[in-house]
């Protein structure tokens, strides 16, 4: 990624689920399909989570409103 304004860029385009690690992770942006539920969100420093796509049927929200901040430009949430 060629603009990072003050953020570090960690692009990970093919990734298996169970490889996934978000512990060292302030954002998320998800493009892709893979779900994140409880499990792989436990335990993080995440703050948001974009969805770039439609839909959040494949995030956990329940636990994202118990830890993070939600906001969505197709529901209210």
């Amino acid at each position: 990624f060629p603009v990072t304004i003050g953020f570090e860029v960690d692009e990970q385009s093919a990734i298996h689920p169970k490889d996934v690690s978000l512990t060292n992770y302030q954002g998320l942006i998800l493009r892709s399909k893979m779900p994140l539920g409880a499990k792989e969100l436990a335990n993080t420093s995440l703050e948001f989570i974009a969805r770039a796509g439609a839909g959040l049927d494949i995030i956990d929200l329940e636990y994202c409103q118990a830890k993070l901040q939600i906001t969505s430009t197709i529901m209210n949430v």
